[in-house]
């Protein structure tokens, strides 16, 4: 295509045109001047083999995206509509979306049944944590930890008390002290009493302090499973709120497997997750 000058026009009476107005006439089924192009695209749309792709260039204000939309638009007039496509999360390799092939129509349908669980998911869940049964079964949890953690400081006290200390919380955590009187011993007093009064207090002290870090790993152990208690108890709340909705959607897209190990994922997934709904 080239720039014209004036001097190259063409100039026609309007009177031999059998039209009123441009309305009436019929639009160009084929671009201008391009043939080569047409041709071109003509041949890559009727190509059925696969890993071919058509790479258009051009000016810009030449028109590529109208005649390639017109051309694809007019090749699909005598084409089976395609099949949709959907990514979903992969639970197994997260950086990697799993593709879906679906009838025409049913992804969005999917998409769909997808929000309305994540919507019922969040709105109802947090309501199921405020709930009489669940407060219930947690309390029950910090009950029976709080009494093991208790019974394992009564211990090292009573032990701490038979030997002449106290076991006190300071910033550092617990610690043993010695006591006289009911009163616990300052340094000032400790360094007035006899060496080998002092003596016998360190070995003490450094026995007690032996059983209380020994005491303090129970409590953490205690504390840790105390968490995977609740934790569990989370979980199995989520996992019976969601499993009836997973039912029904496993069985509507059970013929697409696909969907089905995503929506298992899901199941498992969305139990890991109970303090966002709390």
């Amino acid at each position: 295509m080239r720039e014209i000058g004036a001097r190259e026009l063409i100039v026609t009476s309007i009177k031999e045109f059998k039209f009123k107005s441009t309305k009436e006439i019929e639009p160009l089924s084929e671009p201008i001047g391009q043939p080569r192009a047409v041709r071109a695209l003509s041949l890559g749309l009727k190509s059925k083999t696969r890993g071919f792709n058509i790479f258009v260039a051009g000016a810009p204000g030449t028109g590529r995206t109208s005649i390639v939309k017109l051309f694809v638009e007019e090749a699909a007039k005598n084409k089976e509509p395609p099949c949709d496509w959907c990514y979903v999360y992969n639970f197994k390799e997260k950086d990697a979306p799993v593709a879906i092939d679906l009838p025409r129509g049913k992804a969005k349908e999917f998409a769909r049944d997808i929000e309305r669980f994540v919507r019922a998911c969040m709105r109802d869940i947090p309501k199921e944590f405020l709930s009489e049964v669940y407060r219930k079964h947690f309390n029950q949890i910090v009950e029976h930890y709080a009494e093991r953690r208790e019974q394992v400081l009564r211990k090292v006290q009573r032990l701490a008390k038979n030997k002449g200390f106290t076991i006190v919380k300071g910033p550092a955590g617990w610690m043993a002290v010695p006591i006289r009187d009911g009163k616990p011993l300052d340094t000032d007093q400790f360094r007035k009493l006899p060496k080998d009064e002092q003596e016998r207090i360190r070995e003490l002290g450094e026995y007690i302090r032996e059983e209380l870090e020994y005491a303090m790993d129970k409590i953490r152990i205690n504390d840790l499973e105390e968490k995977e208690a609740v934790e569990n108890l989370d979980r199995a709340l989520i996992r019976n709120y969601v499993r009836g909705f997973i039912k029904i959607l496993k069985n509507k897209y059970k013929n697409y497997k696909k969907i089905v190990e995503f929506l298992e994922g899901c199941e498992e997934d969305i139990t890991h997750f109970a303090e966002k709904f709390k």
